[in-house]
């Protein structure tokens, strides 16, 4: 039975999802991820039940105030508008992000559930992801959307790295069968 906390399909971006690290120095390594959302994805039903659940964890952590807090800003929250980091590839305007993270390793799987490669997770495959929403007060005050399990169904989507696969920086060429003659008279 599918899990009812899913985001809608977006690009996977920043992903640590096989060794966990810290988001600023000096901080717990976690395994995280932001997850980039088009139009589409932000009209998405998927996309509607998760800023219902930011909105019910807010209201129940602070209660009437929580609708002001999140208005003049003393609440931090999950979801933002990607222009503001427009520096990276990807971040656009009309673009939101899900920040995204967990202490315990999530499940990572393909649209077959077939266990994924870390090799093959790169930032810029599309996906989705099952989450826990909950709100935090101690250094800082907010609602955080837990990381569970990630689905990637996509492995053609462009790279947002700027990074080019081996296999397209490269021509096909045909190889030699015969070991390679090293002399001896070199001294490295």
């Amino acid at each position: 039975m599918a899990n009812q906390n899913t985001t809608p399909f977006g690009q996977l971006s920043f992903p640590h999802l096989y060794t966990p690290r810290p988001a600023s120095p000096g901080a717990e390594p976690k395994y995280s991820l932001s997850l980039l959302l088009d139009k589409e994805a932000q009209s998405s039903p998927e996309y509607v039940s998760l800023k219902q659940q930011i909105m019910d964890a807010a209201r129940q952590k602070w209660g009437n105030k929580a609708d002001e807090m999140i208005k003049n800003g003393s609440i931090r929250l999950p979801i933002q508008d990607a222009a503001k980091k427009s520096q990276y590839d990807g971040y656009e305007e009309g673009k939101v992000f899900i920040n995204m993270s967990s202490n315990k390793a999530p499940g990572v799987i393909d649209g077959a559930l077939r266990d994924v490669a870390e090799a093959d997770v790169y930032p810029g495959c599309v996906g989705r992801c099952t989450y826990g929403v909950y709100a935090y007060d101690n250094v800082s005050k907010g609602v955080a959307v837990g990381l569970n399990n990630v689905q990637i169904t996509d492995f053609t989507a462009p790279r947002l790295d700027g990074r080019i696969a081996a296999n397209k920086d490269f021509d096909s060429m045909d190889m030699a069968v015969a070991p390679m003659e090293h002399d001896d008279e070199i001294p490295f």
